[in-house]
């Protein structure tokens, strides 16, 4: 059960498993790495898998500060400082995807290789820190300066983000493409982990061609 120590004594908790080039799991507001149980496996047979716990989410300790998304984007530089990592690939669900534009922002695509976004967008003052913190974010201006391949996909049935929102950030990134789960909600992932899985594996893997056609197979599933 491996922690590191963040500059500021926040220790911070993270899952990792297989060997390969490394793929980095971001989760969402008052979730947890155990909240990609069902790719972390499929994806550790040809990558290193690497998913940390957020501050103040699973087993990571919280500073009574220091509750911000920038905050965020510095523990996952400080993350792959410590395990000395490169030519990573970084996957993003909901608030996943704010602590990734936010390190670009700060830290550029430098030593990135691939993004793949889930539908962008505990304890009750961690949660409430968070929120304010995503709200008060733009990152209208970061998209273009995504120079890695990023693919995102959402749900038809999630009532976070409209079908816009998508194609809006596909004109807006250089290279980005989206898939649309038909019937999934906000944790298409874990509703459809099967498809999500065949396609995060084949855009780790090949790109953007082998992904593309795929998300027509998905069945529906109900809201998440």
């Amino acid at each position: 059960m491996p922690f590191f120590t963040a500059d500021d004594g926040v220790r911070l908790h993270y899952q990792t498993s297989g060997a390969g080039k490394p793929v980095l799991f971001i989760h969402g507001l008052t979730a947890s790495s155990l909240f990609f149980r069902k790719q972390i496996p499929e994806l550790a047979g040809r990558f290193q898998v690497i998913a940390p716990d957020l501050r103040g989410h699973g087993l990571s300790e919280a500073a009574t500060d220091h509750l911000t998304i920038r905050r965020l984007a510095e523990d996952l530089r400080q993350l792959i400082d410590h395990l000395n990592l490169s030519e990573i690939s970084l996957i993003g669900w909901s608030m996943g995807a704010h602590v990734i534009f936010e390190y670009i922002k700060n830290y550029s695509c430098a030593g990135i290789e691939k993004i793949l976004i889930i539908e962008k967008k505990n304890n009750a003052s961690v949660i409430a820190a968070f929120w304010i913190a995503m709200a008060v974010q733009d990152y209208r201006p970061v998209l273009k300066s995504i120079s890695v391949p990023c693919l995102l996909v959402y749900g038809t049935e999630s009532n976070y983000y409209p079908a816009a929102n998508y194609d809006y950030m596909q004109k807006q990134i250089p290279d980005a493409r989206v898939a649309a789960f038909e019937g999934c909600g906000h944790a298409l992932h874990i509703q459809d982990p099967e498809l999500f899985n065949r396609m995060a594996m084949d855009f780790l893997l090949t790109g953007f061609s082998a992904c593309e056609g795929q998300q027509d197979a998905s069945e529906p599933e109900g809201d998440g």
